[in-house]
């Protein structure tokens, strides 16, 4: 009787199944793709990922695979129609969903003896064992209902409606919440605690597939009609996004690290959903007519039934492929230099695939190193490779020339001067500087600076750069152009008509030959015609009014300025041949007055009157 019915279900609801079967290959590691009967549907590994269970509908068996010869080992019968397999997680029983004659067959994986057989709804499909192992549901879907079962007593404890022609139960982590697909459009959620269903998730492209993420955040279910995966929040029960995958998609598998999620196809391509960003990768060339795909628990490996070709699939996962990345630091001739890519991934070697590197530098064990001996820039290409594949880094190494030479270079206005770098550098190059002093000229090839400066004296900084393929180097000399001889001086005090008593400051500008001129008041010595003048150095004070004559002496060159002092009223202080025109005015005005003048040294004092 359900042997017909095994037909009339695949045609109602995986019609894929009849589309043309392509040829059978898988991605081989550690082998090729494993025959193990006709039109297998469901499987799984034991926890302990030694042996892969998979139904074969057709002969009503289980096949039994050793993953690490990848021989099948002796079948187990089990009901009519097997359709899928759930394991407990102490692996000590499994459980297979019967579709022809609704019942699930309790299996000792041990020994591969019947221990029950639990009769179950109407053609019970996708079988699922929550996390916590206290709980099998059983999605029976003819019945539009779920068959609650007890692992310890292997009875059905419950039947919760669904909605209809339900095919697939995934369990949340904290096996708090199943969800149930009902290929008519819609997600029943059901409280595994109470069994009663606390919401519907509506959907509308023919949902097949679910999985619960490891973090029990989000909700994967495929939609067979719409080729196409729909990211459903399980806080909220909202579709939040939609991935397009491979044509028909069906069974949905999260990889342990909950990084991935892998989507059989019936067009024989497992399609890969970057849960980060929810967008396909490259997808997996596999079997015709795909349908379920299980992980080993540490994720290296998967099966993959291929329902059209009689096989499996045996798909390696060793985690991800080798990255490398880096951007190396530019290398001078001459100096040590180490370049050390960051690669990620098991067991990668790092080798030079193009270019050449420069030379005294060489790659070993994955880090570049030496000490460059010739300048440029060299293009290269490093390929990081594992047993998944390889990843390459294009980068360019560029190793910059040197340019040193004095930090200093000084010489007098009108005198030839010349400043000598040490370049180490390609054969083509090139060598710049800022501004130069007048009269001075920069070799662009050998980057001597040299010439007569003919500018005003000053210190001024240059930068002197040479440029190959390599990169830029530069040095700083600061060129100080100082005078040329002084060849005469010019004296011009504060004050040209100072007081008796007053202090003047001089100034001493020198010239010289080219038009030059600078203070030299500090370096010139100053005298003066009259003896008695103070001078501190170009300071001069003035004890008596009259004409001086000072003078700045530099060296051979001098100058000098007539200063007349005024006298101050009421003081004495004339020089000599001032004093000897006064003194006869001075008797005159004295014998009007009736004064007696008395000669005090050279001073006149009035004589006291006699006492009456």
């Amino acid at each position: 009787m359900k042997a017909t019915r095994v037909a009339a279900a695949s045609l109602a609801v995986l019609a894929a199944l009849a589309l043309t079967a392509s040829p059978a290959w898988g991605i081989a590691t550690p082998g090729a793709p494993i025959t193990v009967g006709n039109a297998p549907v469901g499987v799984t590994f034991n926890p302990a990922g030694t042996r892969g269970y998979v139904t074969i509908s057709s002969t009503n068996k289980v096949a039994v695979v050793d993953r690490a010869t990848g021989t099948t080992l002796a079948p187990i019968t089990v009901g009519s129609g097997p359709m899928s397999i759930a394991f407990l997680p102490s692996g000590l029983k499994a459980y297979v969903a019967n579709y022809n004659d609704d019942s699930v067959t309790v299996i000792d994986p041990a020994t591969g003896a019947i221990l029950s057989t639990i009769p179950v709804g109407d053609a019970p499909f996708f079988i699922a064992v929550s996390p916590d192992g206290t709980r099998a549901y059983v999605p029976n879907s003819f019945s539009a209902s779920v068959s609650v079962i007890n692992t310890t007593t292997d009875a059905v404890v419950a039947i919760r409606p669904v909605g209809a022609f339900p095919v697939a139960v995934a369990f949340n982590p904290s096996s708090t919440r199943a969800y149930v697909v009902n290929s008519t459009n819609n997600v029943t959620v059901i409280d595994v605690t109470t069994a009663t269903v606390v919401a519907t998730i509506p959907l509308t492209g023919m949902p097949y597939g679910a999985a619960v993420s490891p973090d029990g955040a989000w909700l994967y279910v495929s939609q067979y009609s719409t080729d196409t995966v729909s990211v459903i929040d399980a806080a909220t029960n909202a579709v939040v996004a939609t991935v397009a995958v491979g044509n028909e998609p069906e069974g949905v598998t999260f990889n342990p690290a909950g990084t991935k999620v892998y989507v059989p196809t019936v067009a024989g391509v497992v399609s890969v959903i970057d849960v980060a960003t929810r967008t396909p990768l490259a997808p997996i060339p596999v079997g015709a007519g795909s349908r379920i795909l299980a992980f080993i628990p540490s994720g290296t490996l998967a099966y993959v039934t291929n329902t059209n070709a009689d096989t499996i699939s045996v798909i390696s996962f060793d985690e991800t492929l080798p990255t490398i990345a880096g951007t190396p630091a530019a290398g001078t001739i001459g100096a040590s230099y180490s370049f050390t890519p960051t690669v990620t991934g098991p067991a990668v070697t790092v080798t030079l695939q193009a270019g050449t590197l420069p030379a005294g530098l060489s790659l070993t064990g994955g880090v570049i190193s030496g000490t460059p001996t010739a300048t440029g820039s060299y293009p290269i290409t490093l390929r990081a490779t594992n047993g998944n594949g390889h990843a390459d880094l294009v980068v360019t190494l560029a190793v910059a020339p040197t340019i040193t030479g004095a930090a200093t270079a000084t010489g007098p206005v009108g005198t030839p001067l010349a400043w000598t770098p040490v370049i180490n550098a390609a054969v083509d190059y090139t060598v710049g500087s800022t501004a130069l002093p007048a009269g001075l000229f920069l070799n662009p090839v050998t980057g001597v600076i040299s010439g007569t400066p003919s500018g005003a004296p000053a210190a001024t900084p240059v930068t002197v750069t040479v440029t190959d393929a390599g990169g830029t180097a530069s040095v700083i000399v600061t060129i100080t152009v100082t005078h040329a001889a002084a060849q005469s001086l010019t004296v011009s005090p504060s004050d040209g008509n100072p007081a008796q008593g007053q202090t003047i400051t001089l100034t001493v500008t020198a010239l010289d030959s080219y038009g030059n001129t600078w203070d030299v008041s500090g370096a010139a010595v100053i005298t003066s015609d009259v003896p008695t003048d103070v001078i501190v150095g170009n300071q001069v004070t003035f004890p008596h009014a009259s004409p001086h004559r000072l003078t700045a002496t530099l060296g051979a060159v001098s100058g000098s300025a007539l200063i007349q002092v005024s006298a101050v009223a009421g003081v004495l202080g004339l020089t000599g041949t001032v004093l000897g025109l006064w003194m006869p005015l001075a008797a005159v005005i004295a014998t009007a007055l009736g004064v007696v003048l008395i000669r005090v040294g050279p001073r006149m004092l009035p004589e006291p009157e006699e006492a009456g």
